[in-house]
């Protein structure tokens, strides 16, 4: 192209005609069927239908969504509209309206509420979906209850102040079992579902905590899964120590995994135990996890009573951590807390003592090892009384004891005094218990010649324990009661002697040297005194008894009413619980009862002649014997001056020279009163 002289563009080399400038081509007319030409060359845009979006687990809550929207439009239509036409709608929308408003919602008026048949579909889709994968079926219901109570705010990692169960409790009964149904279908399909799914679970709890967003669903979800399935988490819990070890200082975090893994022991103690030693006894050292370690172990005593399910779990060395922070001054446990467990101590000791006879002398050589000068007094007490039990209870103890005695001299030396102190009340077989002392006189003895051993406070200490202990045991009781029932004894053989020698019991020796010396007289006296004074209390009692029982029946009648009231009641509900079992005992009794009456008719007079021939024996033979007791008494003992008529006479002679005296006393006494 070039430019012409007025302006225009021309083409250049054109064969066609002569050239023509822009402007007139550009204005140069076109017919209808060259523009209908042009607009069929140039290229369409055809628009498409939307994409069909692909079916997922929201789509039960988007259709709940729009059905609550539809809902709430109702009832706005319900309430006003234009021109003040209003319209009626039913009672129970009105209501619902009206109750959503004043109540927020909370997982106590939420939970209750959860529809089976939603969860339904939800794993309905999930199954068609994923059917070899059953960890995703767990997953996606876990996602589904938490995206049901996502609007309920967060209150707090634990769930302070509520029941270990809650909020599973709240749960309705079919979603319950729909849950456990899943569960139990995933674990037989793939074992290590029910891993993964509680690994998907935690990973979302710690991460929405993170956000601020609340995660009651998986909460609740991991609470029915570790109930039912406790060994699900049990035996992973090092990997979630791990994972607590790994941020200390998040509370939230930290009292989120504490919450999830304790859940696996509530199904049982020792599973309970094994949670808390591993898991959050490693915790205690960290303040703002401590007091919900501690709770959760009172939680679990009180929840499970019999303790020898827990037998066998705790290990010695968690129980020494244990006692080193009950006892020890250097516990990081605040003032309260440490009292606490300080409660709790008595029954961890049991169960980590478990069966005492084969226990105990494991522990044995550690409380000892561990009793020192440096012990506050509570420690001391406590591993001296343990110390005492174990020699009290096994004998073992007495031979560890020999063994580990110059290793552990000092600590030796502390339990000797103690012993030497306490003997007398405590109940240890002195015969081992002598013998080990002697032994370690003998230890001390062989080690005085070693002038290392004579540098040792220690030594100086265990042999002066040692020899008072010794000192102790070898010394002879006086036998006060011994003496005691020998001098009765032989009173009454001398009384019974005398009466049976003299005519009638007036004439014997004795009841005259009572009536001479005055005793038979004062203890007539006194016999009349206390006549006259029990016949004065009784008429008071007669007089006044009746009237303070008819006071007493006014105050407390309304209480006995009360009371018997509620037995009737507590019988009438144990008759009703105990029906199945009482028929069945009937039953039982109606089938053995003939059986066993036919069985007793049959051998019972045998067993009678049996039992008078045996009785007739043993009669026959105690007979003979106490005879010929009596008999060689007679000729080889009491003879000579022991001869019983000898015996009369002395004492008579005694009582004779006694009686002076005894006149005197009497009649100081009687002119005392």
């Amino acid at each position: 192209m070039a430019a012409t002289t007025n302006g225009g563009w021309a083409v250049v080399g054109s064969k066609k005609g002569k050239p023509q400038t822009g402007t007139a081509a550009a204005k140069a007319p076109q017919s209808k069927a060259a523009k209908k030409k042009t607009a069929e060359s140039m290229p369409k845009i055809i628009p498409m239908l939307p994409m069909k979006e692909s079916p997922t687990i929201y789509d039960a809550f988007i259709e709940e969504e729009e059905r609550e929207e539809k809902r709430m439009e109702l009832e706005k239509e319900g309430k006003g509209g234009l021109g003040g036409n209003r319209k009626q709608i039913g009672p129970g929308v009105k209501k619902f309206g009206a109750d959503r408003k004043r109540e927020p919602p909370t997982l106590d008026n939420t939970v209750p509420e959860l529809e089976e048949e939603e969860l339904r579909k939800i794993l309905d889709l999930t199954k068609m979906a994923f059917p070899a994968n059953p960890d995703i079926w767990l997953k996606d219901l876990a996602s589904g209850l938490n995206i049901s109570l996502d609007k309920i705010p967060d209150i707090g990692p634990i769930y302070e102040g509520k029941p270990m169960d809650y909020p599973m409790c709240l749960l309705p009964s079919n979603v319950h079992d729909l849950l456990l149904q899943t569960i139990s279908e995933a674990q037989k399909m793939s074992p290590s579902a029910l891993e993964l799914s509680l690994e998907y679970c935690v990973e979302s709890i710690l991460n929405d905590s993170n956000k601020g967003i609340t995660s009651h669903g998986h909460r609740l979800f991991v609470q029915v899964l570790l109930v039912h399935r406790p060994e699900t988490a049990i035996k992973s819990l090092e990997k979630y120590l791990a994972l607590l070890q790994k941020n200390p200082s998040r509370p939230v975090r930290n009292l989120s995994i504490m919450w999830i893994i304790g859940q696996a022991g509530h199904s049982s103690l020792a599973n309970g135990l094994k949670v808390w030693l591993t898991l959050m006894l490693p915790m205690l050292s960290i303040r703002h996890v401590a007091a919900y370690a501690v709770d959760y172990l009172e939680e679990l005593f009180g929840l499970h009573d019999n303790l020898e399910a827990g037998f066998g779990v705790v290990p010695k060395a968690d129980f020494f951590k244990i006692f080193s922070e009950v006892h020890g001054d250097q516990s990081n446990l605040p003032t309260d807390l440490q009292k606490r467990l300080h409660l709790l101590y008595p029954k961890i000791k049991a169960v980590a003592w478990g069966d005492i006879i084969t226990n105990l002398p494991n522990f044995f050589p550690a409380f000892l090892s561990r009793c020192t000068p440096d012990c506050n007094d509570s420690k001391r007490a406590e591993l001296l009384d343990c110390l005492v039990t174990c020699l009290s209870t096994d004998a073992q103890s007495f031979s560890i004891w020999r063994q580990s005695y110059t290793k552990n001299m000092l600590a030796s030396s502390i339990l000797l005094k103690y012993l030497a102190v306490h003997l007398d009340d405590l109940k240890i077989n002195r015969k081992i218990l002598r013998e080990t002392v002697r032994a370690f006189h003998l230890t001390n003895e062989e080690l005085a010649s070693d002038q290392q051993m004579q540098r040792r406070p220690e030594y100086h200490s265990a042999v002066v324990s040692c020899k008072e202990l010794l000192t102790k045991l070898n010394r002879i009781r006086f036998p006060w009661v011994s003496i005691f029932l020998l001098i009765v004894c032989v009173f009454i053989v001398a009384f019974v002697a005398d009466v049976m020698t003299s005519k009638s019991l007036h004439g014997s020796r004795t009841v005259r040297f009572l009536e001479e010396s005055g005793i038979l007289y004062f203890l007539q006296h006194a016999w009349n005194r206390i006549c006259i004074y029990s016949s004065k209390i009784w008429l008071w009692l007669g007089d006044n008894v009746p009237d303070h029982v008819t006071k007493l029946w006014q105050i407390i009648s309304p209480y006995c009413f009360l009371f018997w009231e509620k037995v009737v009641l507590v019988g009438v509900y144990l008759s009703e619980a105990s029906k199945p079992y009482r028929q069945w005992l009937m039953d039982k009794l109606d089938a053995y009862l003939p059986v066993v009456l036919q069985f007793v008719g049959q051998h019972a007079h045998t067993a009678l002649l049996w039992t008078f021939e045996m009785a007739t024996r043993l009669w026959n033979n105690t007979v003979y014997c106490l005879t010929t007791v009596t008999d060689w008494l007679l000729l080889n003992v009491f003879t000579g001056s022991l001869h019983p008529e000898n015996i009369v006479a002395k004492m008579s002679t005694v009582m004779l020279s006694v009686k002076p005296y005894l006149n005197a006393a009497v009649e100081w006494i009687y002119g005392f009163f």
